[in-house]
């Protein structure tokens, strides 16, 4: 099943890395952020190139076989707010027609097939695919070239410099053209900066999407031996509790955050940010084959890992207060996460059956730490 909003913890977590390979692609940072992007802000052909676990860091370090960070008592660090007797206002626990029909709209995306159009002009929100070869000053620049390979765009979504994108309309599959942009003053590149630049582009094909209509046979085929739904009535009472779940764990959640009084952070927890955060970048420096100090120093202007975990005091101590609080409800909760646990969640969030690379790169108790903080989103989702 697609949706997990309120329920994305540990996918999300085990994304970083691969959020961190995409910003790797690109040499451009935002100013002083220390921030990845998703989307390239160039138009460059690259490809995400795999991440192996860098240097000696261990994630599952200081994590216990069940998933708890070890010595740690987190109920004598923080006070939690009587969250199983919270009031949930009437608008979060409803869930309105509009908004699950754009969700089960968003779920039928997924069975989307495309088709190569090419017998009409480009148009504003298209996807095409694309060929380009960039100079300045007639010479060709690293980086600013396809090969050939092709690479697919959408216009007002994908993110490239200037108006690059929005040349594109009014031309025909097939066609050869120049397109004319400047490259910001501070894009982050000396050889670019300020520049005109030339890109000898040609569009291959528009990419169109036919999504499926919604009927009873499309769900007995799709999701019934999933999700066990039979027809639609299944589905949209399913989803529909699924959001109803997912916008009361949200609620839930932060409010608890909010109400829970905090005597301290303790080091261990803080210790465990800092060193996640290291190892994030070293991830991303690995990416541009480069050590992690210089990649510190040429892209973030940092001089040191100290000075990294200094300029993120605020990020690593609201982390390792998440951290907190989520093993205070476990320990309140008696969750015990097991393996079994593990398995059935990465089947249904990521349709995962095989996990034995990530229990390698992340460790086994690392992967628990995570499934325990989502049986605790389920359990105040669950509340009735």
């Amino acid at each position: 099943m697609r949706l997990q909003v309120g329920k994305r913890i540990l996918a999300l977590m085990l994304a970083l890395l691969v959020l961190a390979a995409f910003a790797g692609c690109d040499r451009k940072q935002e100013e002083s952020s220390g921030s990845s992007q998703e989307e390239s802000s160039t138009p460059v052909s690259s490809q995400v190139q795999d991440t192996n676990n860098t240097g000696s860091y261990n994630y599952s370090d200081g994590i216990t076989a069940e998933g708890y960070f070890e010595g740690l008592t987190a109920l004598d660090y923080v006070t939690l707010p009587d969250y199983r007797n919270m009031a949930i206002p009437e608008d979060v626990s409803t869930v309105s027609d509009a908004d699950l029909e754009s969700e089960l709209n968003s779920m039928m995306s997924d069975f989307a097939t495309s088709q190569q159009v090419t017998d009409r002009a480009v148009e504003d929100g298209d996807t095409v695919n694309i060929d380009y070869v960039g100079s300045i000053d007639g010479v060709e620049f690293d980086g600013g070239n396809t090969r050939g390979n092709g690479t697919t765009v959408t216009i007002g979504v994908t993110n490239y410099i200037d108006d690059f994108l929005e040349q594109l309309i009014g031309h025909m599959p097939g066609e050869t053209f120049d397109v004319n942009v400047t490259f910001p003053e501070n894009y982050g590149q000396p050889d670019l900066n300020g520049k005109d630049a030339v890109f000898v582009t040609t569009i291959n094909y528009i990419q169109d999407q036919t999504i499926p209509e919604l009927t009873d046979d499309f769900v007995a085929s799709n999701w019934k031996e999933s999700n066990g739904w039979n027809n639609v009535s299944d589905a949209k009472e399913a989803v529909r509790n699924d959001l109803r779940n997912t916008a009361v764990t949200n609620y839930l959640w932060q409010e608890i955050q909010d109400q829970a009084e905090i005597k301290e952070l303790p080091e261990t927890l803080l210790r465990f940010h800092e060193g996640y955060m290291v190892q994030y970048y070293a991830e991303l420096a690995a990416q541009y084959n480069t050590t992690l100090e210089d990649f510190l120093n040429q892209q973030l202007s940092v001089e040191s890992e100290e000075e990294l975990i200094k300029q993120n005091t605020s990020l690593i101590e609201s982390n390792a207060k998440y951290s907190l609080i989520a093993q205070a409800l476990s320990e309140d909760m008696n969750v015990k996460p097991t393996v079994d646990d593990l398995a059935a969640y990465l089947l249904k969030s990521m349709n995962m059956s095989d996990y034995s690379s990530l229990e390698k790169f992340y460790g086994m108790p690392y992967l628990l730490m995570l499934t325990r903080e989502n049986i605790v989103l389920e359990k105040l989702g669950e509340r009735e």
